[in-house]
């Protein structure tokens, strides 16, 4: 992998975990408009913990799950074991984002769990830890992608 395409994927607004992924790079390779992983996968966002991850990240708790950059908080989704990290830029999201199953279906209860992973504090479920969500992942991901498209001018 191309530390310099990783980080301009990155930058674009892809996952660290999907930009390191070689699933991802096959996708690309062969013209699919997704990654060649055989299922759905994704972030907590999407209620999902990248389940087809095959890439150089082995502690997913270490590192934020969208920048890559080092990890305050972790979080996990329901019926999951596996702690994703997030920093304190991005655990914003949690707020502002209704977490969603990959196919448009309603929001998952209890879907995203959060830790503070440099304190050890105990799980929280995120509409606890923030309150009620404003924008669907939907709505979010079109405001990025329309940002995206302003500053590429």
């Amino acid at each position: 992998m191309d530390a310099v395409k990783i980080a301009l994927e990155v930058q674009k607004g892809l996952s660290i975990f999907c930009a390191t992924c070689v699933l991802y790079w096959q996708g690309l390779e062969l013209g699919l408009p997704k990654c060649a992983a055989k299922g759905v996968c994704g972030s907590p966002l999407a209620g999902l913990d990248f389940p087809y991850y095959r890439g150089p990240i082995t502690d997913f708790s270490r590192w934020c799950f969208v920048c890559g950059s080092s990890s305050y908080y972790g979080v996990s989704v329901s019926r999951s074991e596996r702690v994703l990290g997030m920093c304190r830029e991005h655990i914003r999201m949690l707020q502002e984002v209704t977490p969603c199953r990959v196919d448009g279906g309603a929001k998952r209860t209890n879907g995203v769990e959060v830790v503070n992973i440099q304190t050890g504090s105990g799980r929280v479920a995120s509409d606890r830890f923030f309150g009620v969500s404003k924008k669907t992942l939907g709505q979010t991901i079109f405001e990025a992608e329309a940002d995206f498209r302003v500053k590429a001018g």
